[in-house]
């Protein structure tokens, strides 16, 4: 539990340090190309498909780039994210585009602080893969999701190169030296280059070649009570 409390800490203490430039960094054409998690928002709204009225949760919404897209389509959005820091961006965010501000909580996904079968859709994007075990997290999913509700939840591959050669180095226990030779003291390390491996990635993402990006879009509809 101290480990679990431990980690979470970690992970708000990085979003809070990255959430002043989060929404520049990461949906804003840089170089006359855009980041990858614009990429993933883009890919998310195709498979949502046409306007279809409702309330949506997005949980781990981070800069609230998504939540801006989905009210301009006519949702009623919320947002809940581990970071307060972030949470403030995306009132500012809001703010900026001069457009209402969402129903915003501080709340990470294994404590969704919403009523049972609230939302007709919900989305938990670049979030599963910062925890130990996803069993909570999917049943809190599950919990706020109307019947026939739709789930958009993002995952890891443990295929891509990536993730294969940094299990390789934690296995080793050379990870986390890696990591801190990277970043240099620095509390975020340089994104260009992982931004052109992502977009070159991209490129193959429907090819034969798929299998090696460096994670999925799950899309899921809740089972109708009988």
């Amino acid at each position: 539990m101290e480990r679990m409390i431990s980690e979470k800490r970690n992970v708000v203490d990085y979003f809070d340090d990255a959430s002043p430039l989060y929404f520049f960094e990461h949906y804003r054409k840089i170089d006359e190309k855009y980041p990858v998690l614009y990429l993933r928002q883009k890919y998310i709204l195709q498979m949502l498909g046409p306007h279809r009225e409702g309330r949506v949760l997005d949980v781990g919404c981070g800069s609230g780039a998504l939540l801006l897209e989905l009210q301009a389509r006519g949702y009623d959005v919320f947002g809940a994210d581990i970071s307060s820091a972030m949470i403030r961006n995306v009132r500012k965010l809001f703010t900026a585009f001069y457009t209402p501000t969402p129903s915003l909580a501080v709340a990470d996904l294994e404590h969704i602080p919403f009523p049972d079968e609230f939302f007709d859709i919900a989305v938990c994007a670049g979030v599963i893969e910062y925890l130990e075990q996803d069993t909570n997290a999917l049943n809190e999913l599950s919990r706020v999701l109307k019947p026939g509700g739709l789930a958009f939840i993002t995952v890891t591959n443990a295929l891509a190169p990536l993730w294969l050669f940094e299990t390789a180095a934690r296995l080793l226990g050379v990870w986390n030296r890696m990591v801190s030779l990277v970043k240099r003291g620095a509390s975020f390390p340089e994104a260009r280059p992982h931004r052109k491996v992502g977009l070159r990635m991209e490129t193959f993402s429907k090819t034969k070649l798929g299998f090696l990006g460096r994670g999925c879009i799950l899309k899921m509809v809740k089972v109708k009570k009988t």
